[in-house]
């Protein structure tokens, strides 16, 4: 996982970097919400406040009618928003994603020392136990003093879509710089139903992908169908990649990139980060 730089540049970035526009218990365009569940969408841009945003639909940069411009029509939209102390990547969404501010959650800040961890070590907050951990042993909180929102709506019987939102990674959780430390925060609270885990990134050393045209092959109709139902007409063949696109391991799981997006066909609660480099409209299966 990639950890800013808090230079004073940075700093100055990070202070107005959320921009979130929530929807709640909309019914996707067309559908009668008497037959089918409204679905709700968050989606988290980092460094998109709204004063940018106003200023990008207004010189017509962004198409008020599509993307952002049509979630300000169709969903809530909030003219000013108060982000949460430190105004630090890893403590806002991690606020979204519990509801309550960085003293209650426990993470702090992008990088921050655990007490339980050796002087001079730190965790990533995008990896940290959210909610807590018990300093005595270490050990799981039995009582941790927040939860992400999605423990509660998989308990009901939800399902969850996470692309690249912190906190839901299924990761178990240990302690930085101790010796067989045990595991203060299981995979299991931090897992939904289809993720791309939060960590990829456009530094020095990031991995890529090498591709040829020997990679793809014609798409089927029906990703053709979904295409033109979205509004998009390609005008030559559609060619997606044959085999999955990656295979990595989290915290024990192995998890496969899929050739192909499908996050539309799930989820009572979609929650989608962009920031960095990293597209988020793809979905992870585990194997």
């Amino acid at each position: 996982m990639k950890i800013l730089r808090e230079t004073k540049s940075t700093l100055h970035n990070i202070q107005k970097h959320l921009a979130v526009m929530g929807l709640a218990g909309l019914a996707l365009a067309g559908i009668n919400p008497l037959h089918a569940a409204p679905k709700n969408v968050l989606i988290s841009l980092d460094g998109a406040t709204p004063r940018f945003l106003e200023k990008y639909l207004t010189n017509g940069v962004l198409n008020p009618n599509q993307g952002l411009g049509l979630l300000k029509q169709k969903g809530l939209y909030a003219k000013q928003n108060l982000t949460v102390s430190p105004s630090l990547t890893a403590a806002g969404h991690i606020a979204i994603a519990t509801g309550s501010s960085a003293a209650k959650n426990d993470v702090v800040a992008n990088s921050f020392q655990l007490l339980a961890s050796p002087f001079g070590t730190t965790i990533s907050g995008f990896g940290a136990p959210i909610g807590g951990y018990d300093i005595h042993g270490p050990a799981e909180s039995h009582a941790p003093t927040a939860e992400p929102l999605w423990l509660a709506l998989r308990a009901a019987g939800k399902k969850v879509v996470a692309a690249t939102f912190p906190g839901a990674d299924g990761v178990n959780v240990t302690i930085p710089g101790l010796a067989n430390s045990p595991i203060v925060q299981p995979a299991s609270e931090r897992t939904v139903d289809y993720t791309i885990p939060f960590g990829a990134f456009a530094d020095l050393g990031a991995q890529g992908f090498s591709l040829t045209a020997a990679n793809f092959v014609n798409a089927p109709d029906s990703v053709g169908l979904q295409l033109t139902n979205a509004g998009k007409v390609s005008f030559s063949e559609i060619k997606i990649k044959s085999t999955a696109l990656e295979t990595l391991v989290a915290g024990g799981i192995t998890l496969v990139l899929p050739p192909a997006p499908q996050v539309s066909r799930a989820g009572d609660l979609i929650l989608i980060s962009r920031y960095e480099t990293f597209p988020a409209f793809v979905s992870c299966r585990p194997t």
